[in-house]
C-alpha cells in the first residue's frame, strides 16, 4: 500500500478470494482511489486495514470528513464495502486520544438513524459500486435487509483498541493494537466473535530519508482505478480498468483512453434503471417458454384420430 498525500495504491496477491463478480484470472490485482481513506476491494489476506488503522487513521481525519451532526459515519477498512450495504448504517464512536494524538479505542455500532430513506439511496451511496445486473443488485438489497430488519439498534459491530504506545526521538508510535469483530447471537440478542487480530510492532527504525518509492506491480496485474468515478443524472461509472505488465507504473489520473472509458459509460452505458427492462425481457421470455412448452404438451397428450 502507498498514499502519495492525494491518492492511496494497493497492490494485493490473488489468493482465491477476489472481488465478487470478477473472473480475471492474474496473480496481482491493483486498486486506486482518491484521498486518503483506506477502502477495502476484497478480504486481502494481509489484512492491510489494520496497519492502516494503526498508524495513518487520525480523528481529525475522521472529523473533517465524515462527521455529521455529531455523529461519525464511514465506510469500514475491511471486509467487502464496495460490495455489501451490510458496510453502512454504523456510527464511529471514538476515545478522545491522549497527548500523542493517537486514537486509542473505536467502536462501531448500529445506528438506524443512519439509515438511508429508500434502497435507491442506499445504494447510490458514493463509496459502493452500484450493482447493475439483476443478482448482483438482489444481492446487495438482501444485505440491505439484513441490516435494517435483523441487527438490532446499538449492537457493537467492531471494537478496535490501541493496546501499547512506544515513545521515542520525541515522537509516539503505537506498539500493540486489538482488533474484534462481532456478529449478531440472534437467540441471545447479545453477539459472537467472528474475527481477532493483533498487531505487534517488534522493533522501531528511524530513516533518515523519507521518500518512499512508487509501487510497481511485480507480475501481470489487472487494475481497478476508482479515480475515474463519475455519475450524472442517468447513471454511474463505478471504475476505470486496465492491464498492467510487470514493471509498468500506474497510470494518471487524466489518461485519454481511461477518460474515453468514463465518458462512454455516461452515455452509453446501462442506467440505473436498467434492472427493469431485463427483470421484463426474463419474465416476458419465461411467459414465452411456458406457453410453448404448454401448447406442446397439449399437441403431445391430444388423442389421436381413429380411421
Amino acid at each position: 500500500m502507498r498514499f502519495d498525500g492525494t491518492n492511496i495504491y494497493t497492490l494485493i496477491t490473488d489468493v482465491g478470494n477476489s472481488p465478487p463478480g470478477y473472473t480475471n484470472k492474474f496473480e496481482v490485482y491493483g486498486y486506486v482511489y482518491s484521498g486518503q481513506f483506506y477502502l477495502p476491494e476484497d478480504q486481502d489476506s494481509v489484512h492491510l486495514f489494520l496497519p492502516w488503522m494503526a498508524f495513518h487513521l487520525s480523528p481529525q481525519m475522521i472529523q473533517d470528513s465524515f462527521e455529521h451532526n455529531g455523529v461519525i459515519e464511514m465506510p469500514m477498512p475491511w471486509g467487502w464495502s464496495r460490495f455489501s450495504l451490510g458496510s453502512y448504517g454504523y456510527k464511529w464512536i471514538i476515545k478522545p486520544p491522549d497527548s500523542d494524538r493517537i486514537i486509542q479505542r473505536i467502536d462501531v455500532v448500529r445506528d438506524v438513524t443512519l439509515d438511508l430513506k429508500t434502497e435507491e439511496d442506499e445504494l447510490r451511496r458514493a463509496a459502493v459500486d452500484y450493482p447493475f445486473t439483476i443478482a448482483e443488485r438482489n444481492e446487495v438489497l438482501r444485505q440491505l435487509q439484513y441490516r435494517k430488519n435483523e441487527v438490532l439498534n446499538d449492537f457493537v459491530l467492531v471494537s478496535y483498541q490501541c493496546t501499547e504506545i512506544v515513545h521515542t526521538n520525541d515522537i509516539s508510535i503505537p506498539s500493540a493494537t486489538h482488533f474484534i469483530s462481532f456478529y449478531p447471537n440472534f437467540k441471545t440478542k447479545g453477539s459472537i466473535v467472528i474475527g481477532e487480530y493483533t498487531l505487534d510492532v517488534d522493533q522501531v527504525k528511524l530513516l533518515h530519508n523519507a521518500n518512499i518509492s512508487d509501487l510497481i506491480p511485480p507480475a501481470k496485474t489487472f487494475v481497478f482505478d476508482f479515480r475515474y468515478q463519475a455519475t450524472n443524472s442517468r447513471t454511474k461509472f463505478n471504475y476505470a480498468s486496465y492491464t498492467l505488465n510487470a514493471g509498468e507504473q500506474f497510470k494518471s489520473d487524466k489518461d485519454p483512453e481511461l477518460l474515453a472509458q468514463a465518458n462512454h459509460w455516461l452515455k452509453h452505458g446501462p442506467g440505473y434503471d436498467s434492472y427493469k427492462s431485463k427483470r421484463r425481457i426474463i419474465l416476458v421470455g419465461m411467459l414465452v417458454f411456458t406457453m410453448i412448452s404448454g401448447g406442446l404438451l397439449l399437441f403431445l397428450l391430444k388423442p389421436a384420430k381413429k380411421l
